[in-house]
């Protein structure tokens, strides 16, 4: 017996040190932080912070919880295409948050929404509706897989993500020097992704790209959207026409804004240049692409949500420059993109920044990327 219980013993060594190991860089590059943890970092730190985990994903729950705890007036709703707003468009930086990437589909944004208690409500939301919304072939997996208000515990994640945090060490994925260097750049960095590519959530929610912006700066010619594009991958999955179902969707939403009187500016995100043609080139694998504005339009205008089509960049103003790949406009593109709605939009020109100071930020920003600093 005690043989098996030594042979046992030796055997559990390599997996107790692969743990151990893990444990070192969870806890050193913040993984395993508590949200709340996180959120108070962001908010009471004097030098900018940078949340981006490598293996923790949770954007839903740290989205969420940040609404709740800022109680912002103004929020910016979608996918990774809406992360671009930020906290310098307006007049009071501290009333607007970037809840971009704290829903999935559709289907989800009433249901965040209804987890904001009523003294928390937004005045004011920006929503993104990423025109792969209406296609009826596409499933994303919506909020149902994950719980708004929950936060995976730091042993859950160690448990969870330990043999993935060594191998990922013995593949070069990242380095252990990072780790225990101290940062001169200015800005503190949580998560692998943050440290290794400061890339992440600023504390106003917009994203920052760090070193990938110019490691895959336009996507190589957009070639990788494009193989999408011909492999009909994720959201490039054809659809013949609009999914009626997710236009139902999209007007019980503006229904219960409108009943607790949030106000929706509404617009579909702009793609590349390139590959707004090629899709509007392709009408028998994106037919459903034409059939959303004669749809969203009308239902936006009877519940007095403003609308904008912005599918194309060159609508805004902006070229192919002025994205980060095939899918993603800049923050300068959306910078401009928010100037035009602005305008014509009432409620948002009287929250927004003054104009002619946004407009010398455009035409002062150092590159076709960013316009404003991370601690702006």
């Amino acid at each position: 017996m005690r043989k098996v219980i030594l042979k046992l013993s030796l055997l559990s060594i390599p997996v107790l040190a692969v743990y151990i190991f893990a444990f070192i860089v969870l806890y050193k590059s913040g993984e395993i932080l508590s949200i709340r943890e996180i959120i108070d970092r962001q908010i009471t730190s004097a030098r900018p912070v940078i949340y981006g985990s490598g293996y923790s994903e949770r954007t839903v729950q740290y989205k969420y919880n940040y609404v709740l705890i800022r109680k912002p007036s103004i929020i910016a709703m979608g996918r990774s295409r809406v992360m671009q707003f930020r906290s310098a468009f307006f007049k009071d930086p501290a009333s607007f948050f970037n809840a971009g990437g704290g829903i999935i589909g559709i289907e989800d944004i009433q249901a965040f929404l209804e987890g904001i208690p009523n003294d928390k409500t937004p005045r004011m939301i920006i929503l993104s509706l990423d025109q792969h919304f209406f296609n009826p072939n596409w499933d994303g997996p919506g909020l149902a897989k994950f719980e708004l208000k929950g936060d995976t515990g730091s042993f859950e994640i160690l448990l969870n993500q330990g043999w993935y945090v060594f191998q990922g060490f013995l593949k070069h994925k990242y380095t252990l020097a990072p780790l225990f260097k101290k940062d001169l750049t200015g800005t503190d960095y949580i998560g692998i992704n943050a440290i290794r590519f400061q890339k992440g959530y600023r504390k106003d929610g917009s994203y920052s790209y760090g070193k990938n912006i110019k490691q895959n700066s336009r996507d190589f010619l957009f070639t990788d959207t494009l193989d999408a594009i011909a492999k009909a991958n994720d959201v490039f999955v054809y659809g013949n026409h609009i999914s009626p179902k997710s236009v139902v969707i999209f007007e019980k939403l503006l229904k219960y804004c409108q009943q607790r009187d949030i106000h929706v500016v509404v617009f579909m995100p702009p793609y590349a240049h390139l590959i707004y043609n090629k899709l509007m080139s392709m009408p028998k694998k994106f037919g459903f692409l034409p059939e959303i504005e004669p749809k969203v339009a009308p239902i936006c205008k009877k519940y007095g949500a403003s609308f904008f089509n912005f599918s194309d960049i060159n609508s805004v103003g902006a070229t192919d420059l002025e994205t980060t790949d095939g899918l993603h406009g800049s923050e300068k593109a959306y910078l401009r993109l928010f100037l035009l709605m602005q305008k014509s939009d009432p409620l948002l020109h009287d929250v927004a920044a003054d104009e002619t100071y946004l407009q010398k930020r455009l035409a002062d920003a150092p590159g076709p990327y960013v316009v404003f600093g991370q601690d702006e």
